[in-house]
């Protein structure tokens, strides 16, 4: 008797998780690399066919096989639809009367022979030979459903359900900045082997954030991470999901005054103290300064006072605060035009967000002006280039995958482990449950250790699953604080 074979092509859900929205060749790799290794025959893998149309035609009719699908790599699974990502081209003349299986629901088995679909019946059970291959069949069927549920059980020795999805939501999310807390967020959700998506607006919009924050609510997802682009206006927002069961945490930029769970990102006054620092020291504690900013957002409002809080203490003077609003542009044609005007005696530019510094470093090359000392914050490759030319003196750099990455561990706790109330005032409870602030860190960057940061950037997250380990065994066991450290 001729054996059957199972021949897999294709995986739709793993571990629980749904995957029909990830692109063909990523669901592909996840077969080749979660699922395959845990089976044995009578199932195998129908692998891409590397050959020219001409061949493969003159291979199907040579075999006898119906024809061949052709499929887009970057197709999603669209069960009932028929979108053109897949074409079928029909070679051989399907067989007339085909025989089936008597009295069978399962009278049709769609198999796959490299990647040629086909489809392929056997013999009623009156006719001779029919009952042994249909009992084949049957035995088949069995055998590979018992396969199908043992490796759902072995891939997913998790606690996540199906439906489980958390949601970053920012402003102005197409920056490095954001791109870098983005692949956090997915490295995290791949650990945890839940689905996880960044939401928000391309530019900074703080209304547009708000919208989108309230899509993402009505979503009913089971947790958020928020930056806060315009604290008060995302306040109502923030208790209006926390009442409806929703975790909440911020990241990045807070609002403190919400009834968000906590605070993940970090010590944006440490941060400005230490920008405000080699300020001083860079200007030998005298000179004008102008100091780009977005006055709305907490972080840089906490950035700004740990620069006043130091500069008190010289005769440096800012004479002039520019709200940027999120757009690189702004502080390329506003330091133009303080350069070019010459109404303002400036020593040197602080830079509390992280598009500007790069944007004033240009303008002042441009222009052909050193001597000028330009504090940026961040550490995207623009920003290390110009520290290494000398246009930037030094950068406050923060942790944004950190971020996002440890606060999608965090959510994922909360979710699975709630408090028995999400809108407790946890920041005044000596037994709290839940921390106020967990600050990622931030790093000085200057000439003496860029070319190491640029090293170690290479290998960023080559630590994270050690690091993972650790920490569920030690919960909250980054730099914890029982209070917010800006107030």
């Amino acid at each position: 008797m001729t054996p059957l074979i199972y021949y897999a092509f294709d995986v739709l859900m793993l571990a629980g998780r749904d995957v029909t929205g990830e692109a063909l060749d990523a669901r592909r790799a996840l077969l080749e690399a979660k699922v395959l290794p845990k089976l044995a025959e009578p199932i195998r893998y129908s692998p891409e066919l590397q050959a020219s149309l001409k061949d493969l035609i003159a291979s199907v009719k040579a075999q006898g096989f119906e024809g061949l699908v052709g499929k887009n790599r970057n197709s999603r699974y669209e069960p009932g639809l028929r979108s053109g990502a897949w074409r079928k081209m029909r070679i051989n003349q399907a067989r007339t009367n085909p025989p089936r299986f008597a009295g069978s629901a399962l009278h049709r088995l769609r198999l796959a022979y490299n990647g040629i679909a086909q489809r392929r019946t056997a013999g009623p059970a009156d006719r001779p030979g029919g009952g042994r291959m249909y009992v084949a069949f049957r035995t088949l069927v069995a055998v590979t459903s018992l396969l199908l549920l043992l490796l759902a059980f072995a891939c997913s020795n998790s606690r996540h359900e199906a439906n489980e999805k958390y949601y970053l939501v920012a402003s102005n999310i197409k920056i490095a900045y954001w791109q870098g807390a983005l692949a956090g967020l997915n490295r995290a959700a791949t650990d945890l082997k839940v689905r996880a998506e960044m939401a928000g607006s391309e530019k900074y919009d703080p209304q547009a954030e708000r919208d989108q924050f309230r899509q993402v609510v009505s979503a009913k997802p089971a947790g958020i991470m928020l930056s806060a682009a315009d604290p008060e206006l995302m306040r109502g927002e923030i208790d209006a999901a926390i009442a409806a069961g929703i975790p909440v945490i911020t990241m990045d930029s807070d609002a403190p005054d919400s009834r968000r769970l906590f605070f993940i990102g970090t010590n944006n006054y440490q941060a400005g103290v230490s920008g405000g620092r080699v300020l001083a020291q860079r200007l030998n504690h005298k000179g004008n300064i102008v100091v780009f900013t977005i006055p709305t957002q907490d972080n840089l409002i906490e950035r700004l006072r740990g620069y006043q809080d130091v500069l008190a203490n010289t005769d440096i003077k800012i004479v002039q605060i520019v709200d940027v609003r999120g757009d690189p542009a702004l502080a390329f044609d506003k330091t133009m035009e303080i350069i070019q005007s010459g109404k303002l005696k400036v020593d040197g530019f602080v830079c509390l967000e992280a598009t500007a510094g790069k944007e004033v470093a240009d303008v002042l090359a441009r222009r052909k002006i050193s001597g000028k000392a330009v504090i940026a914050m961040d550490a995207d490759d623009d920003t290390l280039n110009w520290i290494e030319k000398g246009g930037i003196v030094a950068t406050v750099a923060q942790k944004p995958f950190t971020m996002a990455y440890y606060g999608l561990h965090l959510l994922d706790d909360l979710h699975h482990h709630k408090p028995a109330r999400l809108d407790a005032d946890w920041r005044q409870d000596l037994r709290a449950v839940v921390p106020s602030v967990v600050d990622t860190g931030s790093s000085l960057i200057d000439r003496t250790n860029v070319s190491a940061v640029r090293r170690s950037a290479m290998f960023e997250t080559a630590g994270t699953g050690a690091a993972l380990a650790w920490s569920q065994r030690h919960p909250f066991a980054a730099s914890l604080r029982g209070t917010s450290p800006t107030r």
